[in-house]
This record gives structure tokens, sequence and C-alpha cells, in this order.
């Protein structure tokens, strides 16, 4: 992040591109929601990201994290497209709470 406020960047670098979000809402320890403003990512013609949101909660003995991510497909039919859709996301998403796990467990002490 460039700056933790409204207005600061997330800057995502990935093995085949990058996604640049600016901070349009921050409570520390409550919500982040960020507008996607560059991507470069394979898929680009049919597929974009528009933005991100992570809720976290408190939990006795745990913190929970959800992510809600907006997106804009051209693909159709939509009945069939949908589907694979969600499983990209979904191994999207993996892979950002996988990331968010390790480097958590790299700054335990």
């Amino acid at each position: 992040m460039t700056a933790e406020q409204t207005g600061g960047l997330r800057i995502c670098k990935f093995g085949q591109g990058e996604i640049v979000e600016t901070i349009q809402n921050l409570k520390r320890n409550e919500l982040l929601e960020m507008e996607v403003t560059e991507y470069n990512l394979p898929g680009k013609n049919w597929f974009s990201f528009n933005k991100d949101i992570y809720q976290i909660k408190k939990k006795v003995g745990a913190t929970v994290i959800s992510r809600t991510t907006f997106y804009t497909s051209n693909l159709k039919p939509r009945l069939y497209w949908k589907w694979i859709e969600q499983i990209t996301i979904g191994a999207e998403q993996n892979l950002v709470f996988k990331n968010l796990r390790n480097e958590l467990a790299a700054q335990s002490y």
C-alpha cells in the first residue's frame, strides 16, 4: 500500500500481471473498500475487476476476514459462463487469502 488512507493505492503483483486499487473507504480493523483503477491480467478482453471489499470481524479467539469481489464479464451465454467465472474468482480469492496467511505467519513471533 502506498498509504493507509482514502486515496491510497494497493498494488498487487502477480506472476502474470498486476492490479492497482484505490482505497475508497477504510476503517482500520473493520473495513477496506477499494476500486480497481488499473489492471494487467490474462483474460483482460472478456473479464475485468471493478471493486474489492474486505470486512474484518473479531470472534472469540479468531479474526474472520471476508472478501467481496465485483467484476464485469462479456462472456455469453451467461448461464454457462457464470459457473466458470465463479470458479475463477474463487481461485483468485484463495490465492489472496493464502498470501495473507503467509504474510501473517511471517510476522508472528
